[in-house]
């Protein structure tokens, strides 16, 4: 089923290297296992994820559809031709650009709330990076410095800060039962007693777990002829029509939609509630264009 054209001239060197080549009387033989089928594609489409929870009675919908401005699939599989396999497997990547819309409709509410943004496209994750925290000249509180040092003497790549614990740090700085400047210092020492002084400030390196856009990545096997989607460690059979062309044409398409039910992820008491809601739907349609070489 799979077209491998853009290997072909891979494999007549390959087949012009098990020939027999004439050196001195001597003979070299190449032998090729595995053939690594590599592409790289133009994608468009969209990638919609609606999530809901609570219960049947009131439910909450939060819709996250994701509208492919610009974006590259690298399509992958290998051919083993020694070691027989009873199933093929297809790694697709993707990642670019795209418009974002959440739609979020609270249980019993008549309309939705929504906002817009770009970024990139993809599946949102974090990512941890060093930011700095700057101390502005001024006095601190001492129980202030030593929460902030606490944070700081702890904090590793291994133990980073959330991002809403880091963009609440200057804020702290700024409240007056922690920071006071040294202006207002001088003029009204008395109510600040205790207030220790950094002198020209300072500045202070965290690891913080961002938030960022991930690759899409997406996983395919194929059982005679049936083609299965792996999603959280379990593979979902697709439709038939799931697939139009095939992994390494000049173009196919994949659409279809899987649905995840997180009640395992519940409480138990949530669990034995039958009338809790708890599941989440990704509905996939994207359409590949191969990138010809120039």
């Amino acid at each position: 089923m799979k077209k491998i054209n853009l290997i072909l001239g891979a494999c007549a060197i390959a087949a012009a290297a098990l020939l027999v080549s004439c050196n001195n009387g001597t003979k070299d033989y190449v032998k090729v296992n595995t053939i690594y089928n590599n592409y790289t594609y133009n994608v468009t489409g969209s990638v919609t994820n609606t999530s809901k929870s609570g219960t049947t009675a009131a439910t909450d919908v939060t819709v996250i559809k994701e509208t492919i401005k610009t974006a590259l699939g690298d399509v992958n599989w290998s051919d083993d031709k020694v070691n027989g396999s009873n199933y093929d497997k297809y790694s697709v990547t993707i990642s670019g650009a795209a418009n974002w819309t959440r739609s979020y409709t609270a249980a019993g509410a008549t309309s939705a709330t929504e906002t817009k943004w770009n970024d990139g496209f993809g599946v949102e994750g974090t990512e941890v990076k060093q930011e700095r925290v700057a101390l502005p000249f001024g006095r601190y509180s001492p129980a202030f410095m030593t929460q902030f040092n606490n944070i700081w003497n702890s904090n590793t790549r291994d133990n980073p800060l959330s991002y809403s614990d880091y963009q609440s740090l200057p804020l702290a700085l700024s409240l007056s039962s922690n920071y006071v400047d040294d202006a207002t210092y001088q003029a009204d020492s008395s109510s600040y007693p205790n207030y220790s002084s950094v002198l020209g400030g300072m500045s202070y390196n965290f690891y913080v777990e961002e938030p960022c856009i991930n690759p899409l990545e997406l996983t395919f096997y194929e059982f005679d002829g049936d083609y299965y989607y792996e999603i959280n460690d379990e593979y979902v059979k697709l439709p038939e029509d799931a697939f139009d062309g095939d992994f390494g044409d000049d173009e196919f398409t994949i659409k279809f939609s899987t649905t995840n039910n997180t009640r395992k992820n519940m409480s138990q008491a949530q669990k034995d509630d039958t009338t809790y809601v708890g599941s989440s739907e990704t509905a996939i349609e994207l359409t590949f264009k191969l990138v010809e070489a120039e």
